[in-house]
């Protein structure tokens, strides 16, 4: 971690059954965590309402971070087109898995929309069987949406909100379940769905 430029905030510790977890952050003070499982396997379910489908990595210089999770994770990039000619989108995926096991993307934070975190973030998105719906159970709990439902052709719907704290994350339903396409297209600010 530390030999690719990164730091160590949080040591690694042993969770009971859980497994080792530890807190480090990226090149450009990204925060993120990491766990080796132990006898608690961890998530099981992708694709389904509910579940974490996908995450993105806010950051100030997308080829920085690309090089640094690829010395530490040994996870690749690969660029998907934007629909409508928008550009690209930067993908991240396992080491010799293929377009098939993308799970994130990594997105210049100058795309983020106003009022959104400024700093470099991970933003993780959750699938949901009614985007609408979703949205309106974060707001009666007590959180607050950023950016109202967007439809992108490929991607399905999606909405920025904050729980009660604050804290962003993206409701998406998307328009193929997980693994039915390539590579999940995501929106930078205006752009497909990165939130």
């Amino acid at each position: 971690m530390e030999q690719a430029g990164g730091s160590v905030p949080c040591a690694p510790t042993d969770v009971l059954d859980f497994g080792t977890v530890a807190g480090f952050k990226d090149r450009a003070g990204a925060f993120f965590g990491v766990r080796q499982p132990k006898r608690s396997p961890g998530p099981g379910a992708a694709g389904v309402a509910g579940s974490l489908c996908w995450a993105e990595l806010h950051t100030l210089d997308v080829p920085a971070a690309a090089a640094f999770y690829g010395a530490v994770f040994g996870w690749e990039t690969g660029l998907t087109p934007l629909p409508g000619g928008g550009g690209s989108y930067t993908v991240i995926r396992t080491r010799d898995g293929g377009e098939e096991v993308s799970f994130g993307g990594l997105v210049p934070l100058s795309a983020r929309a106003a009022g959104a975190v400024a700093e470099p973030h991970w933003l993780p998105c959750f699938e949901v069987d009614d985007c609408d719906a979703a949205v309106a159970d974060v707001e009666r709990l007590g959180g607050r949406l950023t950016r109202r439902p967007v439809e992108r052709q490929g991607v399905g719907g999606f909405a920025d909100v904050t729980d009660p704290d604050g804290v962003e994350f993206v409701l998406i339903k998307s328009a193929r379940p997980l693994g039915a396409r390539p590579s999940r297209e995501r929106r930078t600010g205006t752009q497909p769905p990165q939130s």
